[in-house]
């Protein structure tokens, strides 16, 4: 049986890898990264506890 593998897509100047979500968040961590940082099209952020997808912050799109 498969587990299925979150990962998580990190961006350096140009370059752009994807990581599995526990070594993207070491990543992040350490002090001096390598200039890593969440892609600007990648759908989570990073938390005290872990990843959790970023929301939405358009307003309603209701008009009255």
């Amino acid at each position: 049986m498969t587990t299925k593998v979150t990962t998580v897509r990190l961006q350096a100047g140009s370059r752009i890898e994807s990581f599995e979500a526990e070594h993207a968040e070491r990543l992040l961590r350490m002090s001096n990264n390598g200039g890593w940082h969440i892609a600007e099209d990648e759908q989570v952020e990073l938390t005290d506890n872990g990843f959790r997808p970023r929301k939405n912050k358009r307003g309603d799109s209701e008009t009255e």
